[in-house]
């Protein structure tokens, strides 16, 4: 770890420490800054836009502070690594760890005005901050078409030599709902990896409907199966009775704009 300078707060009675730590190794698992120049999108125009909308936000990498103009956060609030976890295989000695790519804009608005901006923003996540002077604003940043402003992929699976703190491989994650979405994109994801005791890493999470199960020492999809939803969970593996072993997981899916909802838990058993 080493420490850093980090931007200042620009609101007004708010002291920042003017370093944090910053891990040497790993390496970021996700980019740490977008710049306009950086913006991406699937239409000529969903870039422009893109990168009239980083221009115009306080925008000084990772740790940028949130402001009353709106600062860029890089990761977003949903990670780089989330809630979902890690998972450790000793046998390899591979930390397998889920991230998403998608910056987020978060805006500091005054407590007396939380009302009507909540009102005139109802796209955004608006909350008041007890005891603060300020509420709190954030959306993801997203181009016209709601595809991130950032480069796919969009989520990732990446393993990491626990003894070495390198890379041995990085796949994308899953598969964004839209038909057009090529694989390569990979998914925004909420939820963790299983790793066995066979050398497999089973893990949903994504935005589509599926329990994939990868090579942990490649990183190869070597297969998958069909949820009734989304599995925003962690899976779980348990051996039955008769001594056949199973793979379980949650499927309530993602909010219901991305695909069906549903209450399910669904087991799948291993050869």
């Amino acid at each position: 770890m080493e420490e850093r300078p980090v931007p200042k707060s620009q609101a007004d009675g708010e002291d920042l420490a003017p370093t944090q730590p910053f891990p040497t190794l790993p390496a970021a698992l996700v980019p740490q800054a977008l710049s306009p120049d950086e913006a991406w999108g699937p239409t000529d125009a969903d870039r422009e836009a893109c990168r009239e909308k980083i221009a115009t936000l306080r925008n000084e990498g990772v740790f940028t502070p949130p402001s009353a103009g709106g600062s860029l956060i890089i990761p977003g609030n949903i990670g780089g690594l989330h809630w979902g976890g890690v998972a450790f295989d000793p046998a390899h000695g591979l930390l397998i760890v889920p991230a998403n790519r998608l910056p987020a804009i978060v805006t500091l608005v005054p407590a007396d005005e939380y009302e009507s901006y909540k009102d005139a923003h109802p796209d955004q996540e608006t909350t008041r901050q007890r005891g603060a002077p300020f509420a709190m604003s954030r959306t993801f940043l997203r181009s016209p078409s709601g595809l991130p402003c950032s480069p796919p992929p969009f989520g990732t699976l990446t393993a990491i030599d626990a003894k070495t703190g390198k890379v041995r491989w990085e796949v994308p994650l899953g598969k964004m709902p839209s038909p057009k979405a090529p694989a390569d994109w990979g998914s925004i994801n909420l939820g963790g990896p299983l790793a066995t005791a066979g050398g497999i890493v089973f893990i949903g999470a994504s935005m589509d409907p599926t329990l994939r199960a990868f090579d942990i020492e490649t990183g190869d999809e070597v297969w998958k199966g069909e949820l009734p939803a989304s599995a925003r969970s962690v899976p779980a593996s348990f051996t039955a009775p008769d001594g056949k072993q199973y793979v379980v997981v949650a499927a309530g899916g993602h909010s219901a704009e991305f695909g069906p909802l549903d209450n399910a838990v669904v087991a799948f058993r291993l050869p």
